[in-house]
């Protein structure tokens, strides 16, 4: 008989026909070997073998015991396999790639990070020097805010105007303008100037409405005079820079509403008539296309809405150039 050690004694309990089941299942790894080592002189088996291997000859049971250990310790690894796949390892599934075929170990994976969703919420800030209402407040290309007259009690004009400090959260005065002003406008001009037109009440005065415009310099921090509009203005009129750096002014309340419309020119700082709306409005919005038209709409009591622009005049002088030309040509 010969001695087995334990991987092989439990590969004979397996073989065994009247295998005691409680003794622990045997080592697939060690099969083969279990196997070839078996007594075959016939004087008392160690491992009884089943009928069919044990009338095989020695060639034939070598050859058994070599697939019976390839498909049980294959087995083996497949049952032992994680079921998740790993990263590294290749695939034995065509089509999978290797970072899919074996799992990770937990230290390899990154756990996820849950960032909680930040619901939008106000802070306070500095707050202005003076109470405001009916004023402007215009971005400058330094990143500041500038804001400019308005009501302080809903009756008495301002003609004071102070800066925000985004940096600093804080407000500070800046230069007064000339007139007192509310419900008037304020344009960021290509050259970093802010123009402020129209609807001034003259300092100790009342309720008088004006066509003057000035212009903030926030490099000085002053203020200076600038041409007065063709036709005074008042109450929700719109100012819209141009795409060539002029500035559209329409409609409005003098002491009725009107449909008229002007141009400035920074160049000049004069102010030019222009055509006139189809229907007087205030209280509308003026927006500047993609195409450098205007888009005007609504208005007190309105639905309608129509467009400024040039495109067709200009078009028109160009055939008209292209024209010229063939004829000097010719």
């Amino acid at each position: 008989m010969i001695d087995f050690d334990p991987f092989e004694q439990r590969l004979a309990v397996a073989l065994r026909t009247d295998a005691d089941r409680n003794i622990p299942r045997f080592e697939p790894a060690s099969i083969a070997r279990a196997a070839i080592q078996t007594d075959h002189t016939g004087q008392g088996r160690a491992v009884r073998m089943p009928r069919r291997i044990a009338t095989m000859n020695r060639s034939t049971r070598f050859a058994a015991a070599a697939v019976i250990g390839v498909l049980a310790v294959g087995g083996a690894l497949y049952l032992a396999r994680p079921s998740l796949p790993s990263i590294g390892t290749p695939s034995s599934t065509p089509g999978v790639s290797s970072s899919q075929s074996q799992p990770a170990s937990p230290s390899a994976v990154p756990s996820p990070t849950v960032v909680p969703a930040r619901a939008p919420s106000w802070t306070a800030t500095g707050s202005m020097g003076t109470p405001r209402d009916g004023h402007t407040a215009t971005l400058l290309p330094d990143g500041r805010v500038l804001a400019t007259g308005g009501y302080d009690d809903g009756v008495s004009a301002l003609a004071s105007a102070e800066l925000y400090d985004p940096d600093t959260r804080t407000w500070t005065s800046t230069g007064r303008m000339a007139f007192a002003r509310g419900g008037h406008t304020a344009t960021l001009l290509r050259d970093g100037q802010v123009l402020v037109a129209g609807c001034a009440v003259e300092p100790g005065g009342g309720g008088v409405v004006v066509a003057s415009a000035e212009l903030y310099d926030p490099a000085s921090g002053t203020w200076t005079a600038t041409g007065d509009m063709v036709e005074p203005r008042c109450l929700d009129f719109t100012a819209t820079l141009l795409s060539d750096g002029r500035v559209l002014v329409a409609g409005g309340l003098d002491r009725d509403i009107v449909a008229t419309a002007e141009l400035y020119d920074p160049s000049t700082g004069t102010w030019t008539a222009t055509a006139s709306m189809t229907t007087p409005r205030y209280d509308h919005t003026a927006t500047l296309l993609l195409d450098g038209k205007v888009l005007v709409a609504g208005g007190e009591g309105l639905a309608t809405s129509e467009v400024y622009g040039f495109a067709t005049i200009r078009t028109a002088q160009r055939r008209v150039c292209i024209i010229n030309q063939h004829s000097q040509q010719l």
